[in-house]
């Protein structure tokens, strides 16, 4: 919504056609209106060239092209689905906040150092398997049930409290301390009959006594079910 005071003064004019007893009521709703756009998010969804390929679906359909056709044809508001899987060419995105109906983001063998989705909470499912991104926050997406980030060189992940059921954070660099944590995040969510693959570590990460207990973390995780791969 426009909010310069020029525009407002020649917006204002409108209220002149209103009767007396309406213009409290259209006073109202433009404060409203005025307060929800606050609690938007700010910035446009983009990437970096803009000229990869993004696949999306929306409410309209599934579509591709480039950032500047996603622009023009998505609706933001119901796009649940993103694919920018651009062999190699993606070097960064911006602003993954202003798609709030997001659920699948798959940004794999790409060229990222950061990915920030702290701004999705429905976001259940992540795949940024194959880039170069060394820390990774989900604390925030306590709707995640999927995550695939291996081969990117990790040094640091941080769990949701959610209900995932398939981790795959393989052949990163995480350290024997961090190995124990995740082990016991999945340990304690309680879900059961999971996948977590955490081998291949640079150097060799296997879990130990901790603190916290990863080695303890892992047996019970087995006996819930789960699968879990360890070095």
């Amino acid at each position: 919504m426009t909010s310069d005071p020029n525009t407002l003064m020649q917006q204002a004019a409108c209220f002149r056609c209103l009767p007396p007893g309406m213009q409290r009521e259209a006073q109202i709703y433009l404060l409203a209106k005025w307060a929800n756009a606050a609690d938007q998010p700010t910035g446009s969804f983009s990437y970096s060239p803009p000229d990869a390929t993004v696949s999306w679906n929306d409410k309209n359909g599934a579509f591709s092209g480039d950032l500047q056709t996603f622009n023009d044809q998505a609706d933001i508001a119901t796009v649940t689905f993103i694919s920018l899987d651009s062999d190699g060419e993606l070097a960064s995105i911006s602003n993954l906040s202003a798609l709030q109906a997001l659920i699948q983001l798959d940004a794999s063998l790409n060229s990222l150092t950061s990915l920030d989705v702290s701004g999705n909470p429905a976001l259940k499912e992540l795949n940024c398997y194959a880039n170069s991104i060394t820390s990774l926050n989900l604390a925030a997406n306590t709707s995640l049930v999927l995550l695939e980030c291996g081969m990117n060189g990790m040094t640091s992940l941080l769990l949701p409290s959610s209900q995932i059921n398939s981790i795959d954070c393989s052949q990163n660099a995480l350290s024997v301390s961090m190995v124990n944590t995740i082990l016991a995040s999945l340990n304690n969510s309680g879900v059961l009959n999971g996948s977590a693959t955490l081998n291949d570590q640079t150097p060799a990460a296997p879990p130990s006594h901790g603190p916290p207990d990863g080695i303890a973390a892992k047996a019970a995780l087995g006996g819930k079910g789960w699968t879990v791969l360890t070095d």
